[in-house]
């Protein structure tokens, strides 16, 4: 070893030392402490391993040469621990940190906990502890550093230098463990922490910027999973002051630019406002240049700028910024050696910035690079890396890209459909594959085959497909992380019905659209019924739950590309996806048990027809049908007219869109920005005579010829009651607003055919959530027929802080409390709190609100009612939404109506979530109301009140016998008397439908 060492330190403590390694002498030690230090310093400053090497070495020496019981015996141990995480830092060898955290684990525990000391070393060994989590992916660890980080906080005066860095550090523990698992209770305290470490920075601390970031993350990462909008703005603001008080110079202005240029890419796809998107790119651009070439970040900061600049460019459709930000990846590309492990991500994201520019110019020499440079990123990347799957996805995309020949203008030539499959396919099969990114392959897939009318194929994909959906989006998942789920999987459901139609297998169809489309709606519905199947299983058999929950979490738990713990998380969830088959067979063996997460049985779904038709519509680019489902079982009807080549241009963007969504190509950190939504599809006179000959018409004419539509309704109503459920690009179709003029007389008169001809038209999320609304209305005590049974409550909102007056909130509530003024006692509340109309509605029969309603853009959960509370300077908005009324405890035994007069009270403005009907209207069927009238785009002002008051005169009318009119009649009768006042203008008449019952 001596022949190692510079001559300088050739000492006399090390001669000892080599002359009697047995020598036990404090001046020793101290001498090779010292020594080790000095090479400490030279590595730093030099890089060079062997001084590292050599100083670890010394440290060792000095720790031996202690003498046993010595006063100074932690000093040298101190040293070598911190030097063994250096080293560990350096090599990642897991030996070297365990090591590391033996020696800190053993200064901790020779030190009294009353010693000053204490906190500084057993903060190291939390540190030590979080570094080993890093490593294996193991929780245990991290619980540990949090235990133990936890024990310094709290033993720490309030004055003390060090704690705003010991609560720093317990919050960014916390929030390791809150993105590991996802309660919101650990969120909530890792910023508590992360507050407070801000709160107690003193004046001029040099740390102050860092905590202020730490918070903005950890407020980001909480938003990821609430997307509460309040969150976001304080994590913004936290990063900004953070990036203020940052020089220009400083070591870390980059890290802080990246994150705050995230924060606003998030405000961007919440908002949609460009000006953030702007902002966020330009922040990642002086990222890139406060950064010095010769640091390894400088690669992950133009990655990032790269990526957030072809996110503006397709926004703004500028081709030039496109280019600009391949010509950055390309940069990327060529900083990393082929032997490094980020240099496959990069060539994928070079790939995906081509293929963005080939899709839009149809240039085949772009293409052709694409698809080289993505094959090679594939080539280069092992089969069971996660990111192997998305990597084959956007190979599969850009070579089945059409392209132009130089020498035609106008012709394009067909991509390679059969490469694009085979990639597809391989992505599908694989079990590392992570589920999503399966979900999208099998789509495209499905795609492919039906293009070819190799149904059986496409019908054994999607079948398998389909089985994943429990792995994917599970009953005990959180909500936010259902909702992120339900993206994914959004139109396969509607896909897997048309292939099984176009087999024949009518039934088989239905069975799968119920079980594909409205999963977080039914889970919600679940929660408010008995316990489901999983819940008796733990109860009966809570070692065999205990596996099938744990193998379901570990199958979608997300792995972080940079994670140091991949290969572990890697290795579980391709364990788990592997082991779920088994798993739920021998679920299926037990007695009770043999259909638990599959199909819902068909007997069950016919048995909701009923008291009248149910229709189902699902129109997408590889089939449009209507299925009628009567309680002697499920008849498919072919909608040729409903295709895409024949609708109107709204509904041509639709299947535009539903077709697109399969083929998104993705980067690594990719973003997804929301579109504008279709919505208003059936407001012009166009759109309801495409409805009426494309849809409905069929649809009538057999339900005619089957004599399904009767001249005699339920329970004494004229007309028989049909129900629809749009799937696909039908989701929100209002199908009761379907007419046509079909002659014309010479007076200038014409006659009209239409829906409302021929049936009480309702609709309903999917059959089960109608079955849930009936069980809901056998235990209903108030009967319905009885109008003066009722208790009715009255929401009105004549002014709302910061929005439009509504002049005739008021007239509304004076109309209907006049028309049950004989009748049932009206409560009416104006300018109420959400906390006000919570108390209320559960001892209200029927609920009406007249104000203003948002439906969220980003989570349908936030959907809103907008009401008042009292404000610091008068009047602030309040909110009443979708989760806090869907949580309402409602009288099971009487909610009967609620009355939504407010704009898109039926709408999901997240358009990948549309098939989940988490609306306004479909927050009061799971709370229990049995009828819920509501509004499919924003409603006028003035219609909502002359059709509140239309609808209730109808409602408490006598009909002879029959006692009074059902909901779902008096709305129509209500819409065809408005239709005649207004007959030009269905944007005025159409939007109210009857949900329920």
């Amino acid at each position: 070893m001596e022949e190692d060492l510079p001559p300088l330190l050739i000492a006399n403590g090390l001669e000892k030392v080599l002359a009697n390694p047995a020598i036990k002498d404090y001046d020793v030690a101290e001498n090779l402490s010292n020594h080790a230090f000095i090479l400490k310093g030279e590595y730093e400053i030099y890089g060079e391993s062997q001084l590292l090497e050599t100083a670890v070495e010394l440290a060792r020496l000095a720790v031996e040469a202690m003498p046993d019981g010595h006063f100074n015996r932690i000093f040298p141990l101190n040293n070598l621990a911190a030097m063994l995480h250096l080293l560990f830092q350096r090599t990642h060898d897991t030996t070297v940190l365990a090591d590391a955290a033996r020696i800190c684990k053993q200064i901790v525990d020779e030190t009294p906990e009353d010693d000053g000391a204490w906190t500084g070393r057993a903060s190291n060994l939390s540190v030590m502890y979080e570094a080993q989590y890093n490593v294996t992916g193991d929780t245990t660890y991290l619980k540990q550093s949090i235990e133990l980080m936890r024990r310094v906080v709290g033993v720490t005066f309030e004055d003390h230098w060090e704690r705003s860095g010991f609560l720093g550090n317990l919050a960014n523990q916390l929030n390791s463990l809150f993105k590991r698992h996802g309660d919101p209770a650990v969120g909530g305290e890792a910023i508590q922490f992360a507050q407070q470490a801000v709160d107690c920075s003193r004046p001029g601390d040099p740390e102050a910027p860092e905590w202020l970031n730490s918070l903005g993350v950890t407020l980001h990462e909480y938003y990821k999973r609430s997307y509460e909008a309040h969150v976001l703005e304080l994590a913004i603001d936290a990063c900004r002051k953070s990036v203020a008080k940052t020089p220009d110079t400083h070591v870390a202005i980059a890290r802080r630019l990246d994150n705050l240029s995230e924060l606003l890419r998030s405000s961007f796809l919440r908002t949609g406002e460009l000006d953030a998107m702007v902002e966020s790119a330009r922040l990642a651009e002086r990222a890139v240049n406060s950064t010095p070439d010769v640091l390894a970040e400088k690669n992950d900061w133009k990655h990032n700028y790269a990526t957030k600049l072809m996110s503006l460019a397709e926004v703004t459709d500028d081709i030039s910024m496109m280019r600009t930000a391949v010509e950055l990846f390309r940069q990327c590309v060529q900083s990393t050696g082929e032997k490094d492990p980020d240099h496959a991500t990069q060539l994928n994201s070079l790939g995906w910035g081509l293929g963005k520019i080939a899709r839009k110019t149809g240039d085949p020499a772009t293409r052709m690079e694409a698809v080289r440079v993505l094959q090679t990123a594939v080539d280069l990347t092992a089969e069971d890396h996660p990111s192997r799957g998305q990597w084959l996805l956007n190979l599969g995309n850009v070579v089945e890209l059409p392209v132009h020949e130089a020498n035609q203008d106008a012709a394009s030539v067909p991509g390679d459909a059969d490469r694009a499959l085979a990639c597809y396919v391989e992505s599908f099969e694989s079990l590392r594959t992570p589920p999503f990114s399966r979900m999208a392959a099998a789509r495209n897939v499905i795609r492919v085959l039906a293009g070819r009318e190799l149904w059986e194929r496409a019908g054994h994909v999607a079948d398998s497909a389909m089985q994943l959906l429990p792995i994917i989006c599970g009953r005990q998942a959180t909500r936010e992380d259902q909702q992120n789920s339900a993206i994914h999987v959004s139109g396969l459901a509607a896909d897997t019905c048309s292939v099984f139609l176009k087999l024949g297998h009518t039934a088989k169809a239905i069975q799968w659209l119920e079980f594909g489309r409205g999963i977080v709606l039914g889970y919600m519905i679940d929660d408010k019924q008995e316990p489901e199947a999983l819940s008796s299983l733990q109860q009966r058999y809570p070692a065999l739950a205990a596996r099938y929950d744990t193998l379901r979490l570990q199958a979608q738990a997300p792995i972080n590309a940079q994670d140091p713990a991949i290969d572990v998380l890697r290795h579980q969830r391709w364990r788990a996806i592997r082991d779920m088959p088994s798993c739920l067979a021998d679920i299926r063996k037990l007695g009770g048990y043999g259909n638990f997460l599959l199909e819902p049985d068909f007997d069950e779904l016919v048995a909701q027809a009923v008291d009248g038709p149910i229709v189902v519509v699902n129109l997408t680019d590889i089939g449009s049908d209507a299925i009628i489902v009567t309680p002697n079982g499920a008849d498919a009807i072919p909608l040729p007219k409903a295709r895409a080549v024949q609708a109107p241009s709204l509904v041509q963007r639709a299947y535009t869109r539903f077709g697109t969504a399969r083929m998104m190509l993705a980067s690594e950190r990719d973003i997804y920005a929301e579109e504008d939504s279709d919505d208003g599809i059936g407001t012009s006179d166009e759109d309801l005579t495409w409805l009426w000959h494309g849809c409905v018409k069929p649809v009538v004419s057999r339900m005619r010829e089957n004599k399904l539509l009767g001249l005699q309704g339920d329970n004494g109503d004229v007309m028989s009651r049909v129900w629809w459920i749009g799937s696909g690009v039908a989701t929100a179709l209002p199908f009761h607003a379907a007419c046509a003029v079909v002659a014309t007389s010479d007076d200038g008169g014409c006659t009209i055919e239409s829906a409302a001809d021929h049936m009480i038209p309702s609709y309903a999320p999917t059959i089960k959530s109608l079955g849930y609304s009936r069980s809901r209305a056998a235990n209903c005590s108030v009967p319905g027929r009885d109008v003066k049974a009722h208790r009715v409550l009255v929401v009105a909102m004549p002014t709302t802080p910061g929005q439009r007056a509504l002049k005739g909130a008021d007239c509304e509530a004076d109309a209907i409390k006049d028309i049950f003024a004989p009748l049932s006692p009206c409560q009416v509340l104006r300018h109420p709190t959400a906390e006000q109309v919570l108390a209320c509605i559960p001892g209200s029969t029927m609920v009406h609100f007249a104000c203003h309603g948002s439906a969220d853009l980003v989570d349908p959960l936030k959907s809103r009612f907008m009401l008042q509370k009292d404000g610091d300077r008068g009047p602030a908005a309040d909110s009443l939404t979708f989760s806090m009324i869907s949580a309402a405890t409602v009288t099971h035994d009487s909610s009967w109506l609620a009355f939504l007069s407010a704009c898109s009270t039926a709408a999901v403005r997240a358009d990948r979530l549309k098939e989940e009907s988490l609306h306004l209207a479909g927050a009061f069927q799971v709370a229990g109301f049995v009828h819920i009238v509501a509004t499919l785009w924003p409603a006028d002002d003035d219609a909502c009140t002359r059709l509140a008051a239309l609808f209730y005169t109808h409602l408490t009318c006598p009909q002879g016998q029959s006692g009074y009119a059902s909901p779902a009649s008096a709305l129509r009768k209500a819409t065809l008397q408005l239709q005649s006042e207004y007959p030009n203008r269905p944007s005025i008449w159409a939007p109210f439908i009857h949900m329920g019952a």
